[in-house]
């Protein structure tokens, strides 16, 4: 998953039972995240900034 951000992030990815899997930062620029070692399913990732939150799911 490639995620561009102008400004830092704290992010989090959880399984679809709202377990964390992974804490993140995000820096400004381009970011990879490796899922390919996610197992099978729905997944939510969590941005957060100062002033905003953002929840995205996936499945890798």
């Amino acid at each position: 998953m490639d995620i561009y951000s102008s400004t830092s992030w704290k992010g989090r990815i959880l399984d679809a039972n709202g377990r964390l899997i992974q804490n993140l930062t995000l820096n400004p620029g381009t970011q990879q995240i490796a899922l390919n070692q996610l197992a099978e399913g729905i997944y939510f990732m969590v941005l957060e900034n100062k002033s905003k939150t953002y929840t995205y799911r996936f499945m890798p």
